[in-house]
């Protein structure tokens, strides 16, 4: 699918190649250690699609970002199951039309999303001393 290696000033070639694969109700998984960027990643979608610029949503779960043409929503899941993020109404929101990355997102939420019919998409970031690795697979 999209598998590339780019440096801070590349991720808008990475962005683009991304939009390739992207249809209006698109659902990735963002996975990659702490600090492999990607809440950067998700900053240049937004720049590219003239959004607010994101900021790591960590402490609220959620931030949506809407523009003329497309609604791009960012969440964190850091340390929440899907029992909680179920209770929490979050996963109703994944049903809306728009771009959604879903940071720290759990096998069993991507199973659970496969089952509903959805397909999901995973970028992995992987972190080099210049670069970073973008691979770009079906859940």
């Amino acid at each position: 699918m999209l598998d590339m290696h780019a440096s801070l000033a590349q991720i808008p070639q990475v962005v683009q190649a991304l939009q390739a694969h992207l249809t209006t109700h698109a659902l990735i998984f963002l996975q990659g250690d702490l600090g492999s960027g990607k809440t950067t990643f998700v900053q240049h979608f937004c720049r590219a699609h003239q959004a607010p610029l994101a900021t790591s949503p960590t402490f609220n779960l959620l931030h949506i970002y809407k523009t003329p043409k497309l609604c791009i929503y960012h969440y964190d899941f850091y340390l929440k199951g899907f029992e909680e993020l179920h209770a929490l109404g979050v996963l109703e929101n994944l049903e809306q039309g728009g771009v959604h990355f879903i940071e720290w997102g759990d096998f069993h939420l991507l199973s659970w999303l496969k089952s509903c019919g959805f397909s999901p998409l995973v970028l992995s970031l992987k972190r080099g001393d210049e670069t970073c690795h973008y691979k770009l697979t079906h859940g």
